[in-house]
């Protein structure tokens, strides 16, 4: 049994951001055999409900690209006690 870990630190650059994933999740999916941890800062969330200060314009695309990263790498989020904002 294999067992991966991986500490990231995601650019803020959407661009940038987008790629790392892409790389990323090939990684993953070119190694199934190996149980995935996946942590760190991603610059990124779910939805607005996991930013401080939300602006008025909406990234839609960011979650979305977020959750879709998460989704096709079957990654799960491991919920954080009494951490509104890690």
């Amino acid at each position: 049994m294999n067992f991966s870990i991986t500490n990231m630190y995601t650019p803020c650059d959407s661009g940038r951001r987008q790629l790392l994933w892409t790389r990323l999740g090939s990684l993953i999916n070119n190694n199934k055999e190996a149980f995935w941890c996946v942590n760190g800062d991603f610059n990124a969330i779910q939805s607005s409900d996991g930013r401080r200060s939300w602006l008025s314009v909406s990234r839609k695309e960011n979650f979305s690209n977020f959750n879709q990263f998460i989704d096709e790498n079957i990654l799960l989020d491991l919920p954080l006690c009494e951490r509104s904002f890690t």
